[in-house]
């Protein structure tokens, strides 16, 4: 009977586990943050994916990560920026691969030695490696714009415009100049690995995505086949209307991607299609989240679910998160009595 009951009590039935009550959070998170007097160019496109992921980011919030032991892609792409910028003053013979590539193989290195030292990392050195491939890629790239009659004009130039009362802000990577049209062309480096269309970046049709669909009449345009568009990136428009209001050539200023990814077949310069009409729409559109960010502090809701490099917020956010903030608001500049 003893040897019964101890069966019974190791192979019988488990008493039922007492479920954890449903998770809750004792209160809600009340973002707030100071008005603001500017807005970069690049934050528009943050705005329109996501207002509140645009005022999240907009406050500078994120997660530093310590065990980080190579360039992550903005830091990677920064890199080579810096390398490129060298190509408008440096002495080389601008008709010749070879010297093109010379050149800017010996300001990656230097570069690189004075970023890295002598780092002993596997992850940098096959990134540096990397780094090598797409400086061939460029050269190969820039000889065929200067064979064109291209120059370049300026790097880095710093643009300070207003839009709706707001001053916006940013940097333009590059901007070329014709050497018989005197043209202008404003160009982005782009480093992802398949290479960037501008128009697919800037814009895409709204009867094709649910997400566009739910974007104001002032954030859409049709294109020159009629068709109904919603902006996505406002970046390449608001640069050639900065460009546009520094040179004084209303109408003579285009815009592309300068595509550097690893492998050459997504190579190369990449022309926006643009016309007045578009530029309006940009202006527009861009007037339009000055009203929204600055007047009307509309930073709600998510519009999306999170992506996988924004991890981070998932633990402020938890489950859902409406249950975890409410909609932030910014705070009213105090008037001096």
């Amino acid at each position: 009977s003893e040897l019964a009951d101890r069966v019974q009590y190791l192979f019988g039935e488990l008493p039922a586990t007492p479920s954890d009550p449903p998770w809750r959070t004792p209160w809600k998170l009340k973002p707030k943050n100071e008005a603001r007097e500017r807005i970069s160019v690049t934050q528009f496109r943050n705005y329109l994916d996501s207002p509140l992921m645009f005022f999240l980011k907009l406050g500078g919030s994120g997660e530093v990560d310590l065990e980080k032991s190579d360039m992550d892609p903005a830091e990677y792409g920064t890199f080579l920026h810096a390398v490129l910028e060298k190509l408008k003053d440096g002495e080389y013979s601008r008709t010749d691969f070879k010297a093109i590539e010379d050149f800017l193989k010996d300001r990656l290195e230097r570069e690189f030695e004075s970023k890295f030292g002598s780092v002993d990392s596997a992850l940098i050195k096959a990134q540096f490696e990397s780094l090598y491939k797409r400086i061939f890629i460029a050269s190969m790239n820039q000889k065929l714009i200067e064979d064109e009659g291209w120059r370049i004009h300026d790097v880095e130039y710093k643009i300070n415009i207003e839009i709706g009362g707001m001053k916006v802000t940013g940097y333009i990577d590059r901007i070329d100049q014709h050497l018989d049209t005197k043209e202008w062309r404003v160009i982005d480096y782009k480093t992802s690995s398949a290479g960037s269309v501008p128009s697919k970046k800037h814009w895409g049709e709204v009867s094709r995505s649910r997400r566009l669909k739910d974007l104001p009449d002032w954030a859409r345009f049709h294109d020159a086949d009629g068709k109904e568009c919603g902006w996505k990136d406002l970046q390449l428009p608001l640069y050639v209307l900065a460009c546009e209001e520094k040179t004084g050539d209303f109408g003579k200023v285009g815009a592309g991607f300068f595509n550097l990814p690893s492998l050459e077949k997504y190579s190369g310069y990449q022309e926006l299609p643009l016309s007045r009409d578009i530029l309006d729409s940009a202006r527009a559109c861009a007037e339009g989240i000055v009203r929204k960010v600055a007047h009307e502090q509309e930073f709600w809701p998510l519009r999306r679910s999170l992506e996988p490099y924004e991890h981070s917020y998932k633990r402020l956010f938890f489950h859902k998160v409406e249950t975890t903030m409410e909609p932030p608001m910014i705070q009213e500049k105090e008037v001096d009595q």
